[in-house]
């Protein structure tokens, strides 16, 4: 069994592994704070952070691979090959911005129009499609050379998203944001949480309404999953 975890000490994080039976040490000091990991298999884990930090685990040992930016990264996402077709792996930037590793290198994604674009969150499914969503409701589909941007019919930040195939996308954000690809169009479906919580008082004067923000989502087999947390703190699945 191969489990690994992100460990916060201070201004350090490390990996720690889960054996079957312990925790120890992975041996990836690198000396700055790593946000995202994710794996295909025991010889293949990714794991993204400050500065553009990007490190892979092959089997044997951490090291670390040139990203090609020096922003944050705060969004990953790997495959595995599939026959012919070599696995990949998708990184997404503090500012918005797409990275893909194509086997060699880490590279940036050219996107479809000149106006800006923030991602936020990225999901590549097995059958090779791969999804980015972002601020403003964004929502893109790589189509292999370019990321295009469909209608979302939101300008809610979205924060997550999960592909089952090409007509069967989710995507979620914040105030309970939930929508749903069938064929061609995206559609909005309630997702049994209200976008707000009650007002709070705050001390001195004044009242605060928190969000109930959909974090992330999972979906198989016509059941999905989704993930709240309150901007006033707690967290919910649904």
């Amino acid at each position: 069994m191969y489990v690994f975890v992100c460990e916060s000490l201070r201004t350090i994080l490390r990996i720690v592994h889960f054996d079957g039976q312990r925790w120890s040490d992975a041996g990836s000091y690198w000396g700055g704070h790593l946000t995202q990991l994710y794996g295909t298999s025991a010889s293949d884990i990714w794991a993204v952070g400050d500065h553009g930090v990007i490190l892979h685990f092959d089997g044997a040992g951490w090291f670390r691979v040139p990203s090609g930016t020096g922003r944050g990264l705060s969004g990953l996402w790997t495959r595995p090959g599939q026959g012919e077709v070599p696995g990949d792996a998708w990184a997404v930037d503090r500012e918005g911005t797409l990275l893909r590793f194509d086997g060699t290198s880490w590279l940036e994604l050219p996107h479809d129009s000149a106006e800006e674009v923030t991602i936020t969150a990225v999901h590549a499914s097995p059958r090779g499609e791969v999804w980015a969503v972002g601020r403003g409701g964004t929502i893109q589909r790589w189509d292999g050379k370019t990321l295009k941007s469909q209608v979302s019919g939101t300008t809610k930040r979205l924060l997550g998203v999960w592909s089952n195939g090409p007509d069967d996308v989710w995507a979620v954000g914040e105030q309970g944001t939930a929508l749903h690809l069938t064929g061609n169009k995206w559609v909005s479906v309630p997702a049994g949480i209200a976008a707000t919580r009650p007002a709070r008082e705050l001390v001195g004067g004044g009242t605060f309404t928190p969000q109930n923000d959909l974090l992330g989502v999972w979906s198989s087999g016509g059941t999905t999953w989704v993930v709240s947390a309150g901007s006033g703190g707690g967290w919910y699945v649904s």
